[in-house]
C-alpha cells in the first residue's frame, strides 16, 4: 500500500528507525590485632615449588564491520523494522518497516516476515495469516516453552497501534495475542528483556503514527510495562521515572539483573530535543536510578548521536552497545559499550563503517557473534533532512587482539616461562608474528622469538640464563607490549605467624601463617604443611600452605595464658603468647552449710560462678533473694576466681525458704528450712508498745496453760491428802497432849497453861 506524503512526513520516518532490543538471552575475614612472630631458628633452603605465576596482558580493541548484503535475495529498503534473534534455531526474524521514496515525499508500510539463516542468507517466509503493515514497532524472542517471537505495538499511516502478535518458531505461523490490558498504542518505544526471565519490557514511546510526520507534536510516553506470556501485560510505572520520550535505546546492562536506558528525544523547556541522560531500571526492585554526571565517573549518552540508533545486549562482552543514531549533525556510524564502572565509552573501528546507521532494524546474533543491522535511514532530524534509505544487511561485531605474558612469580637461572598470543574469542589469523622479550636492564635482552598462530592463538617457551633480585619482563608484539615483574632468587627464611592477642574460650583464635623470605618479603609460590603447637596441652595441628599463605581456625576451651610456636620443614620457627579469657556467665552453683537453722542464727553459703566449659567466672553484681524475706545482703560481688564464701543472717520467720542468686540472665537455688524456737515478748517502751509476733503470743498462752496445769494437780493432791488425814483422825482418837517442849506451840505460852 502506497500513500503520498508531504516531504516533511519522512522526518516522520526517521523516527521510525526504532531503537532495537537487546534480545539474547546469556547466560578474607578481618581479623583483630595482631601478634606477629619473630624467627627462633637459622635460615635453611626453600621448598621447589615455583608454581604461583605473575601474569600481564595488553591488548587493543575495536568493531569490525562486515557486509552480508546479498544482491539477489533481500528485504527492501526499510526503516525502523522490527528484528529479534532466536538462539534455538539461530536465525534472526524481521517484520514490517517503512519504505520512503521520492526523497521522503512517499511512505508505504510493509507486512512481510524475512529470516536470516546462521549462515547470514535473507529469506521471506509467507505465513498464511500476519499482523498488520506497521512500522515502529518491538519484537522480541522468548525461550521455551513459548518458542516464539513476540510483536507489539508501532504504527501504520493513520494511527499508533497496541496489539500484541506471537509467531510461533515450530509452525511458521502468526497468530494474535489477545490481552484484555495492554500498553497505549504507540511508536519507536524501547524494548529490552533480561536473560532468565520469563518475558520483556517496553518503555516510552509516541503516540503518532506511522508516517509520523507531525511526530514532534504528539504526546510521548514514560510508561514502563512488562509482558509475560502466562500473565500478560503488566504495568511497571513508578513515580519517579525518566521523562517522556521516544527513539531512546534500551537493553540489559550485563549485571545485577538491571536494564540502562539512554537517549531519545523529548519535551525539554517547551521544545523536542535530544536527551543526553543515562538512567539504570532495577528489574528486581522495579526502581529507576539516573546516572547523568555521576560523581564516580559515569559519562552521559553519545552526545553527537543520541537517538533512533541501534542498542542491544552483547553477552560475549556482557555489554550493552549503542550504533549510529542521529542528532543535530545528521546520522552517525560510531560505536559505543556501556559499563557500571566506566559508563559509556566509544569503541574505534578496527575498518571502514559504512555511512549511516540510523532507524535501522538491529538485534545481536548468536551464530554470526554480533549485531545484524538492516536498512535505516541517513538523517538529520534537525536540519535539512536526507533520505537516502539502506537496503545492506551489515554485522557489527567486536574484535580485539592483544599479547599475554606470564611467568613464574619466582625464577632461578635456567627456568623458563611462557610467552602467549591471542585473538578475541579464538577467531584470529593463521600465521607468525614476531615477540620482542626484553629484561630491564641493557645486559637483559633476551632473543626475540618467532610466535607460531593458529586459530589466533600461540605460545612459546623462554629461558632466563640470569639472576636478579627482581626485574620487570617486557613483551611486545602487534604493536602492543605487556609488563611482568619477576623475583629471581627469593628463597624462603622463615615462618612468621599472625593472631590475636585473646580470645574468648571457645571462640576461634584465627591463626595466619605468612612463609617469608630473609628480607620479610611473602614467598607467595611457597606450598607445603606447617604445624602449630600451643602449651600447656601439647595440642599439635597442621596447617596447609597454599601460595605463602596458611590459616587456622584454633578454638580452646581451658581459659589461661598459652604459648604458641609454629614452623614449617627446612624453615625457621617463632612463637608467641595469647590468652584465653572465660566466656560468658553460663551456670551458678549455691551450697549450704546446713539444710535448717532457726530464726535469728547464721547460715553459710557458698557461691561459685562458671562458663559453658567450666571456666571461672568473675560476676560485678550477684543479686541474692529468699522466698521468706528476711536474708541478706541482697548485692554479692564475685571475684574472678569464681567462688564467693558469705554468712547470712537467717530472720524471725520460719517455714521452708528457697535462696535465688542470679547475674546477667543466669540463675541458681539452694533450699533452707527454718525451725520454730521460743522468743521472749517484747516490751514496751516510753514511745508506745511493742507489736508481739504471733508466734510468742501462741507460747504464752501455752506457757500459761502448763503453769495452771501444775497448780491445779498440786492443790488436788493436798485436798487428797487432807481428807485422809480427817478420817484417819477420826479413826483413831488423838493422844493427849504431849509436854510442851515436844509440841509445836511456843515455850512461852506452855508456861502461862501451867499458871492456869
Amino acid at each position: 500500500m502506497n500513500v503520498g506524503v508531504h516531504p516533511r512526513i519522512l522526518l516522520l520516518s526517521l523516527a521510525l528507525a526504532l531503537t532495537s532490543l537487546a534480545m539474547f538471552p546469556s547466560t578474607p575475614t578481618s581479623t583483630q590485632s595482631a601478634v606477629h612472630l619473630s624467627p627462633q631458628m637459622g635460615m635453611v633452603s626453600a621448598p621447589s615449588d615455583r608454581s604461583w605465576l605473575s601474569q600481564a596482558s595488553s591488548s587493543a580493541a575495536g568493531t569490525e564491520w562486515v557486509n552480508l548484503t546479498d544482491p539477489y535475495d533481500s528485504p527492501p529498503p526499510l526503516a525502523a523494522p522490527a528484528t529479534a534473534y532466536d538462539p534455538i534455531s539461530q536465525t534472526l526474524l524481521l517484520f514490517g518497516g517503512a519504505l520512503v521514496a521520492g526523497n521522503g515525499s512517499t511512505i508505504s508500510l510493509s507486512n512481510a516476515t524475512w529470516e536470516l539463516s546462521p549462515s547470514g542468507h535473507w529469506q521471506e517466509l509467507h505465513p498464511a495469516l500476519s499482523p498488520s503493515a506497521r512500522t515502529g514497532a518491538v519484537m522480541v524472542y522468548l525461550p521455551p516453552p513459548e518458542n516464539a517471537f513476540f510483536l507489539f505495538a508501532g504504527g501504520n499511516l493513520t494511527a499508533p497501534l497496541s496489539d500484541t502478535w506471537m509467531f510461533n518458531v515450530t509452525t511458521g505461523s502468526w497468530s494474535q495475542f489477545v490481552t484484555p490490558v495492554h500498553p497505549l498504542g504507540r511508536v519507536l518505544a524501547a524494548t529490552a528483556e533480561v536473560p532468565g526471565q520469563d518475558g520483556f519490557y517496553v518503555f516510552s514511546g509516541a503516540n503518532a503514527t506511522g508516517n509520523v510526520a507531525n511526530i514532534i507534536s504528539k504526546k510521548y510516553y514514560s510508561d514502563m510495562w512488562y509482558f509475560s506470556p502466562t500473565s500478560g501485560w503488566k504495568n511497571m510505572t513508578r513515580s519517579v521515572s525518566p521523562p517522556s520520550r521516544f527513539g531512546a535505546m534500551m537493553a540489559f546492562s550485563g549485571e545485577n539483573s538491571s536494564l540502562v536506558m539512554s537517549g531519545g528525544l523529548g519535551v525539554i523547556n517547551g521544545q523536542t530535543l535530544p536527551y543526553y541522560d543515562t538512567w539504570l531500571y532495577s528489574t528486581t526492585s522495579g526502581n529507576w536510578t539516573e546516572l547523568t554526571n555521576n560523581t564516580l565517573g559515569i559519562s552521559t549518552f553519545p552526545t553527537n548521536s543520541p537517538t533512533l540508533g541501534c542498542g542491544y545486549y552483547d553477552p560475549i562482552s556482557n555489554k550493552a552497545d549503542y550504533i549510529g543514531g542521529s542528532g543535530f549533525l545528521g546520522s552517525t556510524n560510531s560505536t559505543w559499550d556501556w559499563d557500571a564502572l566506566s559508563g559509556w565509552q566509544q569503541v574505534p573501528p578496527a575498518n571502514v563503517p559504512p555511512t549511516t546507521v540510523t532507524g535501522t532494524g538491529c538485534s545481536f546474533d548468536g551464530a554470526l557473534d554480533g549485531a545484524v543491522l538492516f536498512g535505516g535511514l541517513e538523517l538529520n532530524i534537525f536540519g535539512s533532512p536526507r533520505y537516502t534509505q539502506e537496503d545492506s544487511t551489515y554485522l557489527v561485531r567486536y574484535a580485539d587482539w592483544g599479547l599475554s605474558a606470564v611467568a613464574s612469580r619466582v625464577l632461578v637461572a635456567g627456568a623458563s616461562f611462557n610467552v602467549s598470543a591471542y585473538l578475541a574469542g579464538g577467531k584470529g589469523l593463521n600465521g607468525n608474528v614476531d615477540i620482542t622479550l626484553t629484561l630491564n636492564d641493557s645486559s637483559g635482552t633476551l632473543t626475540p622469538k618467532v610466535l607460531a598462530l593458529v586459530n589466533g592463538t600461540g605460545q612459546t617457551s623462554v629461558v632466563v640464563w640470569r639472576s636478579d633480585p627482581s626485574d620487570t619482563l617486557r613483551a611486545c608484539g602487534w604493536d602492543v607490549c605487556a609488563n611482568l615483574t619477576v623475583d629471581v632468587h627469593a628463597s624462603p627464611a622463615r615462618v612468621s605467624a599472625s593472631f590475636s592477642s585473646s580470645v574468648v574460650a571457645g571462640q576461634p583464635l584465627n591463626v595466619t601463617i605468612d612463609v617469608l623470605n630473609s628480607t620479610g618479603a611473602l614467598v607467595p609460590w611457597w606450598n607445603g604443611t606447617a604445624t602449630i603447637e600451643t602449651v600447656p596441652g601439647s595440642q599439635v595441628y597442621d596447617v596447609s600452605v597454599n601460595d605463602g599463605i596458611g590459616k587456622l581456625p584454633l578454638t580452646l576451651q581451658n581459659a589461661g595464658t598459652y604459648s604458641l610456636f609454629a614452623e614449617a620443614p627446612g624453615l625457621s620457627s617463632s612463637s608467641g603468647t595469647f590468652e584465653v579469657t572465660p566466656g560468658p556467665l553460663a551456670s551458678i552453683a549455691l551450697r549450704l552449710s546446713a539444710s535448717s537453722a532457726t530464726p535469728g542464727s547464721q547460715v553459710a553459703i557458698g557461691i561459685s560462678t562458671v562458663d559453658q566449659f567450666g571456666n571461672p567466672v568473675a560476676v560485678s553484681a550477684l543479686n541474692l533473694s529468699d522466698t521468706l524475706g528476711d536474708i541478706g545482703p541482697k548485692t554479692l560481688t564475685v571475684p574472678v576466681t569464681g567462688m564467693l564464701n558469705v554468712t547470712l543472717q537467717i530472720g524471725n520467720r520460719s517455714g521452708n525458704d528457697t535462696i535465688s542468686v542470679s547475674g546477667d540472665g543466669v540463675h541458681g537455688t539452694a533450699f533452707l528450712t527454718v525451725a520454730s524456737s521460743p522468743v521472749p515478748p517484747a516490751k514496751k517502751t516510753s514511745t508506745g508498745s511493742v507489736a508481739i509476733p504471733a508466734w510468742e503470743i501462741e507460747l504464752m498462752v501455752a506457757g500459761i496453760a502448763a503453769v495452771l496445769a501444775v497448780v491445779g494437780l498440786l492443790y488436788y493432791r493436798r485436798r487428797k491428802g487432807q481428807k485422809v488425814r480427817e478420817r484417819e483422825k477420826k479413826e483413831h482418837p488423838p493422844s493427849p497432849p504431849a509436854p510442851a517442849y515436844l509440841g509445836f506451840l511456843p515455850f512461852k505460852e506452855e508456861e502461862n497453861e501451867d499458871d492456869k
